[in-house]
C-alpha cells in the first residue's frame, strides 16, 4: 500500500516506529513472563520440598570427593559474612532455579496497537 503513495517515506516511518513500539512491548511480555514463572515456582516451595532437597543434598555430598566438595560448595556458596564483634557467621547461598520449558502459557493477550 505504502508503495501506492506519491510519498511512502512518512507511511513507511510510521510502520517502522509502530514495529519498534511492537518489538518493545513483547520483550516486556517476554520478562514479566519470565518473572512470573519465578515468582510461581518460589510460591510453590514448601517446607517437605526444601526438607526433601537438603536430604538429597547431604547424600550427594557424602558421595563427592574432596576436590569436587570444593568446586561443589564454591558453586552454591554467594558470600560468607563474618561479624567480628559477635562472630555470627552469614551464608549467603545460590540455588539455581531452572526456568526452561516453564513458560507461562498464553493467556489470549493481543497488545494493542494505537489508533
Amino acid at each position: 500500500m505504502a508503495s501506492e503513495l506519491e510519498t511512502p517515506a512518512p507511511a513507511l516511518r510510521e510502520i517502522d516506529k509502530l514495529e519498534q513500539a511492537r518489538n518493545a512491548q513483547l520483550s516486556e511480555i517476554r520478562r514479566l513472563e519470565a518473572e512470573y514463572t519465578a515468582a510461581s515456582m518460589l510460591d510453590e516451595l514448601s517446607e517437605s520440598k526444601i526438607k526433601q532437597f537438603l536430604q538429597g543434598l547431604s547424600e550427594d555430598i557424602d558421595s563427592l570427593s574432596k576436590e569436587s566438595l570444593k568446586e561443589f560448595l564454591s558453586n552454591m556458596i554467594g558470600q560468607v559474612t563474618l561479624d567480628p564483634v559477635s562472630h555470627e557467621c552469614r551464608i549467603d547461598y545460590r540455588i539455581a532455579v531452572d526456568l526452561r520449558n516453564k513458560v507461562a502459557s498464553p493467556r489470549g493477550f493481543e497488545p494493542l496497537l494505537p489508533p
